[in-house]
């Protein structure tokens, strides 16, 4: 599917394809918002099998046996989208909205030519989200904040108003909210709506159209941007963009304890994308003995056994692995 939005009349021109490339021709932009395999077979593949070895997980589209397992059949198919989008689409901007989101990223920036940068709505969502549940007498607009780390685990390092730390207050009115009892509405109905949201997509590319700067969190390259961070590794900082791209900003030092997490997720981020892209299941082994929840429940034997019936059951969704 292609859209085609006219900068003056603000209609959006929609053409479905059923041929890659010709979707693909000469686009500046693409959006990456797929699922490999889908809900049946492949995630209920991911959730069944390591349950019979006595491991539960939650959503598993992050890191877990399930997250590595979705980058290893995700991975593939991007990088056919890649190899089509240098053929007739080279200086697009992918933008990848597909989880798991750190290893997805890395390998289309490790092993691809095209321009890319992930893009996820926990940083968007997370001051404004907590300054209402907390109801401190702030607004978002008022207030300005950090977030930098990794994916799903990024850390709110600074939130302040004209100056003055927030924090304080947020700590305290989460203790005694949290002394009161909790209660949350987990269950919502979910209209389809045509209107703008908060959504970065539409943002970056106004951005690079315009000229406009439009502030983002991205999932990028950490080339040196968190200095205690592995290189190598995809991190979720502050990006300005423009008519130059997506301009990642500098961070510098996590606070070690912050770092030390991030670095038992991009562990087995880094390993999950190097089995993808050599076909080694040794490398798979080694990813998964070296997942924090995995690893904190099965033996090294059990693991293994483990990873060799997901990758039985997964059957075409993967490439074989050698």
């Amino acid at each position: 599917m292609v859209y085609n939005f006219p900068y003056h009349n603000g209609h959006a021109k929609i053409k479905s394809y059923t041929n890659r490339k010709d979707a693909l021709r000469g686009a500046n932009y693409v959006v990456n918002a797929i699922q490999v395999g889908g809900y049946d077979p492949c995630t209920i593949t991911d959730f069944e099998i390591p349950k019979k070895y006595g491991l539960r997980q939650t959503i598993a589209d992050t890191l877990g046996i399930g997250g590595i397992f979705r980058a290893l059949r995700t991975i593939p198919v991007m990088l056919d989208f890649a190899k089509d989008m240098e053929e007739v689409c080279p200086n697009a901007w992918f933008l990848n909205y597909s989880n798991p989101m750190a290893m997805l990223t890395g390998a289309m920036l490790k092993a691809t030519s095209i321009k890319t940068v992930g893009l996820c709505h926990s940083v968007q969502k997370c001051v404004p989200d907590l300054l209402k549940s907390l109801d401190i007498g702030v607004n978002a607009e008022d207030a300005q904040w950090k977030i930098a780390g990794i994916n799903h685990q990024a850390w709110l390092l600074e939130v302040t108003k004209n100056g003055k730390d927030l924090y304080p207050a947020l700590k305290a009115k989460a203790l005694e909210k949290q002394l009161q009892g909790k209660h949350s509405d987990m269950v919502e109905n979910k209209n389809i709506q045509h209107t703008r949201t908060h959504e970065y997509a539409s943002y970056i590319m106004e951005a690079m159209e315009t000229g406009n700067p439009y502030k983002i969190g991205g999932n990028v390259l950490n080339t040196g941007l968190i200095t205690n961070l592995p290189t190598e590794a995809i991190v979720e900082v502050p990006c300005l963009v423009d008519r130059s791209g997506v301009i990642p900003t500098y961070v510098g030092k996590l606070p070690q304890q912050l770092a030390a997490l991030n670095r038992t997720n991009i562990n087995p981020q880094l390993l999950t994308i190097e089995a993808a892209l050599t076909g080694k299941r040794e490398l798979i082994y080694m990813a998964a003995m070296l997942d924090p929840h995995t690893s904190a429940e099965l033996s090294m034997d059990n693991i293994k056994s483990m990873c060799d019936d997901l990758i039985e059951a997964h059957g075409d969704w993967l490439p074989k692995y050698k």
